[in-house]
């Protein structure tokens, strides 16, 4: 209750209080027949009745907010309630149907050998698997779990990888030898238009998703992209930004870091990684990842710098991408990389 005595309402009672305690200590010895005594204390006990009045009124508007905010709290509490228990069912299906899938996978185990089939099942398995990381992390933004990690799976994937380099050297070649910047930045925000109408038309039509994911991307595509946005949606995000931003050479030497590192980063990871850094990174990874950055700045520093300077730039272009590629997670590497890398590179080129 201390929301309705609050020290306003306190410093009137008290006020009150000191007033009356006066008021009536003084008839303890009443003095009917002084001229005066009669009006002087009628017209106490008359101011008396009017801030006891208002004190009456403050602490019943003060009761009524009390009781609206305790209202409206007790809604969203059983606003919240009502979501967790939705957020629930929804975890406890989730849970389930990849119980299901885990105990069909085994049982397959003991009556096939065929490679074939054991790939179609990881595929209906990852996606269960990425539809609990999804439950998961919706359950932590509503601040229900915290500590549970949940992480999409980044499988091995070279032609995804080969799709990833080819498009940045692409971009490279004709922006740095054909294209100007207009036609650059013309190209890219067409691009980016087709690429955000896609992103959201998937969201509202999930068979169109479902094509997209499992047919037109399928080669290249990762199992969280189909419920998250793509990464080449950011990577195009990333160009026009660079390439409005800063100049050719600074663009151009971003986007073949990222064209080139990450590529070498993921599949050293995956196949010689062992120990983790940070999530599902591997020291091997991002070493990978420091030395091809490393080569691809010192071949643009050495156009305009000493050797020196050169190798020292490079290096801080190679430790800067290499630590966002490690530390920045919750933003797709695809955007994040060629930024910080552009900046680097105006700095420093």
């Amino acid at each position: 209750m201390q929301a309705v005595f609050d020290r306003t309402l306190i410093n009137e009672l008290n006020k009150m209080m000191q007033e009356l305690y006066d008021l009536v200590s003084k008839l303890q010895t009443p003095k009917p027949g002084k001229d005066g005594w009669r009006q002087a204390i009628r017209q106490r006990c008359e101011v008396l009745v009017v801030q006891i009045s208002e004190i009456l009124a403050t602490i019943q508007q003060r009761v009524d907010q009390y009781e609206d905010r305790i209202s409206e709290r007790l809604h969203n509490l059983r606003y919240d309630w009502h979501k967790w228990i939705e957020q629930r069912d929804s975890l406890h299906t989730t849970l389930e149907g990849i119980s299901e899938k885990l105990k069909i996978y085994s049982e397959e185990l003991g009556k096939t050998s065929r490679a074939q089939r054991f790939k179609s099942m990881y595929k209906t398995l990852s996606a269960g698997y990425e539809d609990l990381v999804d439950e998961i992390r919706v359950l932590k933004r509503a601040g229900i779990i915290s500590s549970v990690r949940a992480r999409h799976l980044k499988p091995i994937n070279y032609k995804r990888n080969l799709f990833h380099a080819i498009n940045g050297i692409t971009g490279v070649l004709l922006y740095g030898f054909v294209l100007s910047r207009f036609a650059a930045l013309t190209i890219m925000i067409t691009l980016l238009s087709i690429a955000v109408v896609f992103e959201i038309t998937r969201k509202i039509w999930p068979k169109w998703n479902d094509f997209l994911v499992d047919y037109v991307f399928r080669l290249v595509v990762r199992p969280h992209e189909r419920t998250q946005i793509n990464s080449l949606t950011w990577f195009v995000v990333a160009l026009v930004a660079i390439v409005y931003l800063f100049p050719k050479n600074v663009a151009l030497a971003s986007v073949l870091v990222l064209s080139l590192a990450d590529p070498a980063a993921s599949i050293a990871g995956k196949l010689w990684g062992n120990k983790k850094i940070v999530g599902n990174k591997t020291y091997i990874g991002s070493m990978a990842f420091m030395i091809v950055a490393f080569v691809v700045a010192l071949s643009f520093m050495l156009y305009a710098h000493t050797i020196f300077y050169s190798l020292f730039a490079a290096l801080l272009v190679a430790m800067v991408g290499t630590l966002v590629e490690l530390f920045i997670t919750r933003i797709d590497d695809n955007f994040t990389i060629p930024i910080a890398c552009s900046i680097m590179f105006f700095l420093l080129l």
